[in-house]
């Protein structure tokens, strides 16, 4: 399933059909009646919910909403790589952005890499990096403070030599913003990359929120 940033969407549609009474207690003459293929009814829309909330309701955290929370993060993690490799250098808007997107072990880790792909001359990255692309292979713990899923990656638009999807396994832990990564503006999400791991050669070790 591919991402879909989504919104809060409730739909209501009303048909209904207007008449009067005169004073004596009959009817009117001008008196609409519904079509009879057509009946009153209210309908409301499946909900879904936006990146920047953090639903109450857990069954709301399903594959379609941390698909599109994984496509904002990746977007705002990629958009510092970029900076940094049009730069040549790390910046401060690469470190503002990993900062705003990751908790601070994983943004250490994030710029750790990019720090090693500097002292590489960024030879790791294709020109112009795009950004990773994530589908939810399966939620693996979900809760309003952690969500653990496993991951197919395709960052063939990021890596210059990116490894084969069928070799390994991806597991992604997101855990909530703090107030202040949300008041950087940076990232449009809720929540954060925290803790994750790659497991190769299909191995069984997955990430929980434990």
């Amino acid at each position: 399933m591919r991402r879909t940033a989504a919104v809060l969407i409730l739909g209501v549609a009303i048909l209904a059909g207007a008449c009067s009474s005169d004073d004596d207690g009959g009817s009117a003459a001008n008196t609409s009646i519904p079509d009879p293929t057509t009946t009153a009814s209210t309908t409301t829309e499946p909900r879904t919910v936006a990146p920047d909330i953090i639903p109450d309701d857990v069954s709301q955290i399903d594959e379609a909403y941390v698909e599109g929370v994984l496509d904002a993060l990746y977007r705002v993690s990629g958009e510092a790589i970029r900076d940094a490799a049009a730069e040549g250098s790390m910046t401060e808007m690469a470190l503002d952005l990993l900062n705003a997107s990751h908790d601070v072990e994983a943004a250490v880790a994030q710029i750790n890499s990019l720090a090693d792909a500097e002292s590489e001359d960024f030879a790791r990255y294709v020109d112009d990096p795009g950004f990773v692309q994530a589908d939810v292979v399966q939620l693996l713990e979900v809760s309003t403070t952690c969500v653990a899923v496993e991951i197919e990656v395709d960052s063939s638009a990021v890596l210059a030599s990116p490894p084969d999807s069928t070799d390994i396994r991806t597991f992604v832990q997101l855990v909530p913003a703090t107030v202040e990564q949300r008041q950087t503006g940076l990232n449009p999400t809720a929540w954060v990359f925290g803790d994750s791991e790659l497991t190769f050669g299909g191995g069984d070790g997955a990430l929980t929120c434990g």
